[in-house]
């Protein structure tokens, strides 16, 4: 993991790249997903921004099932294929 984070240091930025490292050496995993996520959440806007809305589908995942959401996805994808 630590690897990952160094691989996108130039894009996080310095003290993001300390925070998420400072995280994960403690254990706090929470906390440096929290720090990533924001990185990986404005990189996938930046693509979705990009692209023709009609190739953008929405699918509602809200529950904590992970099970449940995989049969639920795969159902979505066998709608539109």
């Amino acid at each position: 993991m630590r690897n990952s984070i160094l691989k996108i240091q130039e894009r996080l930025g310095g003290l993001q790249t300390k925070m998420a490292l400072q995280e994960l050496t403690h254990e706090r995993f929470y906390e440096c997903f929290e720090i990533l996520l924001k990185y990986y959440d404005k990189t996938y806007q930046f693509g979705l921004a990009k692209r023709a809305p009609e190739t953008i589908f929405h699918l509602n995942l809200t529950g904590l099932n992970a099970k449940e959401n995989a049969k639920n996805l795969v159902d979505f994808a066998r709608t539109i294929i």
